[in-house]
């Protein structure tokens, strides 16, 4: 089951979103592929480790395509594919909300699935997504290791790969980090 009820509901539900050829608008929203799930798998046992329900779940089936440019089942463009994601996204949050009205929720995605994860989180800070800013446990993007460079409290004196200055003058923001809802 992908989506929590009842007794089964957890204390957060992670939604995930895959990179670019790693899903599709049919994939299963409980099936542990592509990138993501080298995270989500073994995060999910972590927090669960004890036998407690804390953690489940789910992940948003969309195109992941390139409108052509790599090989995938769907040759939407990017940008189609990115607005499918954020579409259905906010319908498996809606729903993991509606079957479990106390759970948190945290977002996660790779690539594109990054670009689908950072619009929901950003729809939901502002108040417009489809769960309240109180309901949202937080967010993490995994995207191109340059935006780690970016990200990094010690830039530039680690950079590793020479940036333009317009980068290095406008970080990227982070998020900020989740309250503890694990413990």
């Amino acid at each position: 089951m992908a989506l929590p009820e009842g007794d089964e509901c957890p204390l957060v539900q992670l939604v995930a979103i895959n990179g670019t050829t790693e899903s599709t608008k049919n994939s299963k929203t409980d099936a542990d592929t592509g990138w993501m799930a080298r995270v989500v798998s073994p995060t999910v046992r972590a927090a669960n480790a004890d036998g407690q329900a804390r953690m489940s779940r789910t992940y948003v089936p969309y195109p992941a395509s390139f409108g052509g440019f790599v090989p995938s089942e769907d040759q939407s463009s990017y940008a189609e594919s990115v607005t499918v994601g954020i579409e259905n996204g906010r319908k498996l949050i809606a729903e993991t909300i509606e079957r479990c009205p106390e759970t948190k929720i945290f977002v996660s995605g790779y690539s594109q699935g990054a670009q689908v994860a950072s619009a929901l989180a950003r729809e939901i800070g502002a108040g417009a997504g489809p769960i309240t800013p109180e309901q949202f446990a937080g967010a993490a993007l995994m995207t191109s290791a340059i935006s780690v460079v970016i990200c990094s409290t010690s830039w530039p004196s680690t950079s590793v790969w020479p940036l333009p200055s317009a980068l290095a003058a406008s970080p990227t923001p982070m998020v900020p980090p989740a309250p503890a809802l694990l413990s």
